[in-house]
């Protein structure tokens, strides 16, 4: 009986190993590659030192890409869902062309972002600071295309 349960245990995990593996293979084949300019932010801490984090360009949105305008409570409003579309721009980074609390479909060269109105970061006051899901894959909306 032990015996069993010990195989229905290593069983089930293998399940789940091979099932996230699909998932990942998978947005990888039908998901659409962009790249993002990084923004290096250098902040100083007392307890850990000097220390590098880096920061998206499209991560900070200004207000006046937002249709409909934003209100000026909105920056307030952590947590709140914001759509961003990006297009390729002229040196291969994709960037930020219009944005908006409402879900819109994005045009042929355009892919379309979801994430959540954040905190501003180091003061951004024409700005609202918006954070993507890790797996910003899964998020971008448009035609795929096939991997090299």
């Amino acid at each position: 009986m032990r015996f069993k349960v010990l195989l229905l245990v290593l069983g089930l995990q293998c399940v789940w190993l091979l099932c996230t593996a699909f998932v990942q293979e998978r947005v990888l084949a039908t998901g659409k590659v962009i790249l993002l300019e990084t923004r290096p932010v250098d902040p100083r801490d007392l307890l850990r030192g000097d220390y590098l984090m880096l920061s998206y360009k499209v991560s900070d949105v200004p207000t006046r890409l937002f249709s409909p305008p934003v209100k000026s409570d909105l920056a307030s409003a952590y947590g709140t869902k914001v759509f961003v579309a990006l297009t390729p721009g002229t040196n291969g980074f994709w960037a930020v062309t219009r944005a908006s609390t409402n879900d819109f479909a994005g045009s042929a060269n355009e892919v379309v972002l979801r994430g959540r109105i954040d905190p501003p970061r180091w003061g951004g006051t024409n700005s609202v600071h918006v954070a993507y899901p890790p797996a910003i894959a899964a998020q971008v909306a448009g035609p795929s295309f096939p991997r090299a």
